[in-house]
C-alpha cells in the first residue's frame, strides 16, 4: 500500500492512470534521457510511463494551465492554419482531413482551419447551429470563441473515431455529442456546454468550465470536474470513475457496473446505482447496501481487491467483508488483516 499524504482529499488512481495514459496529466519528476536513445526508444519509453504509476501524481494539484500544458492538448495546435468559410447543409461538404474524406453537415456556416488531424472550428454565421463530421479516422477538433459571432451556440456531433474535443477558453457550445469511440471531452475555463454526452468506448471527460450534464454511455468511462456542472453527472453502463473537485448541482450517479464516485468537494446526492459500486463522500465510506463508515484524522481507507473495505488508523482495523456484509472493528495488535498485501484499487486520507 502506497502511503498518501493529503488533507481532507480522495485520489482516484485509476482516473490518473486514464489522464496520463491520454496525455493529459504529465509526470511531476521528469526524467533524464539518454542522448545516445533513438527517437524510436524515446517514443517507446514514454508510452510504457504513460501506463507506470505515479506515486506523487494528485489531482488535486492539476490546474487549467497545468491541462493546456499537457501533452495532448500542446499536439492540437495549429501553428499556421488558415480558416476557411464552409457553408454547410443536411446533404453535407466532403472536407479532406488527414487522408480522409470527411462527410461535414451542419446548419450556418463555420471557420474551419485544419493541419494533420488537427481542426478548428469557430461559427461564420448568425444561424450557425450544428456541425456533424462523420469521420472513421480519429480527429482532434478544438472549438473556439468567435470574434464575429462570440455569443453563437452550436452542436457538435462527431463519428467513429478516437477523437479529442476541446472547447477553448470562452466558447460556448449547446451540446457536444461524441460518438463511438475512445474519446476525450475537455471542457476549458470560462467555456460553456450545456449537454456532454459520450457513446460507446472508453471516454474521458475532464470540465474547468461550467456544464449542465456530463452523460456517458457503455463501456469504463472517467469524469474528472473540477469546474461547475449545474444539474447531473451520469455515469452509464461499465465500471466508471466518476470525480468531483469543484461543485455538481444535483447528483453523481452511476447505472450498472462496478462504479467509483469521488466526492471531495460540493454535490448534492451520490448514488452508484445497480453493481459492486464504492462511494467516497469526504468523510464518509458509503456502499451500495447503505452501511457507511466514518472516516477520522490519520485514517487510510482501503479499497481492496474483493471490493471489501479496510480503514486502518493507530489504534484499529475496521474491515468491511462484502461477502458477508459484515463490518468487523479489531485492535491493531489483535488484527491478523495486513492492508499492506492487498490489492489497492483506491485510497485515501482525510482529515476533520
Amino acid at each position: 500500500m502506497t502511503n498518501v499524504n493529503s488533507n481532507n482529499y480522495s485520489n482516484s488512481d485509476a482516473l490518473i492512470k486514464r489522464l496520463q495514459m491520454k496525455g493529459l496529466m504529465n509526470k511531476e519528476k521528469e526524467e533524464v534521457q539518454d542522448e545516445q536513445k533513438t527517437e524510436q526508444e524515446h517514443k517507446q519509453e514514454q508510452t510504457q510511463n504513460a501506463y507506470s504509476e505515479n506515486n506523487d501524481a494528485s489531482l488535486e494539484t492539476l490546474d487549467y494551465q497545468a491541462l493546456m500544458n499537457s501533452t495532448l492538448v500542446q499536439n492540437m495546435k495549429i501553428e499556421n492554419g488558415k480558416f476557411t468559410t464552409y457553408p454547410l447543409s443536411s446533404k453535407g461538404t466532403k472536407i479532406q482531413i488527414n487522408g480522409e474524406e470527411v462527410l461535414v453537415k451542419g446548419v450556418g456556416s463555420f471557420d474551419i482551419a485544419i493541419e494533420g488531424n488537427n481542426v478548428i472550428i469557430k461559427a461564420a454565421s448568425k444561424n450557425a447551429s450544428s456541425i456533424t463530421f462523420n469521420n472513421t479516422g480519429d480527429l482532434n477538433i478544438t472549438i473556439e470563441k468567435s470574434e464575429n459571432y462570440p455569443t453563437r451556440s452550436f452542436n457538435l456531433t462527431t463519428g467513429t473515431g478516437n477523437d479529442t474535443i476541446l472547447v477553448a477558453d470562452g466558447a460556448k457550445v449547446s451540446t457536444i455529442n461524441s460518438g463511438k469511440g475512445d474519446d476525450v471531452v475537455i471542457i476549458g475555463e470560462n467555456a460553456q456546454v450545456t449537454n456532454v454526452k459520450t457513446g460507446d468506448g472508453d471516454d474521458t471527460v475532464v470540465n474547468f468550465g461550467t456544464v449542465s450534464n456530463i452523460n456517458t454511455e457503455k463501456d469504463n468511462d472517467v469524469v474528472l470536474n473540477k469546474g461547475t456542472v449545474t444539474s447531473n453527472i451520469s455515469l452509464g453502463e461499465g465500471d466508471d470513475v466518476g470525480q468531483n473537485d469543484g461543485t455538481v448541482k444535483q447528483n453523481i450517479k452511476g447505472e450498472s457496473g462496478n462504479d467509483q464516485i469521488i466526492n471531495n468537494k460540493e454535490a448534492k446526492k451520490l448514488d452508484g446505482g445497480n453493481g459492486s459500486d464504492t462511494v467516497f463522500d469526504n468523510k464518509t465510506v458509503k456502499f451500495e447496501n447503505g452501511k457507511t463508515l466514518p472516516i477520522k484524522e490519520g485514517e487510510t481507507v482501503v479499497l481492496n481487491s474483493d471490493g471489501g473495505v479496510t480503514v486502518t488508523s493507530s489504534d484499529f482495523v475496521i474491515t468491511y467483508d462484502k461477502n458477508k456484509n459484515e463490518i468487523s472493528k479489531v485492535p491493531v495488535e489483535q488484527s491478523i488483516n495486513n492492508p499492506d498485501e492487498a490489492e489497492t484499487k483506491l485510497y485515501i486520507v482525510t482529515s476533520e
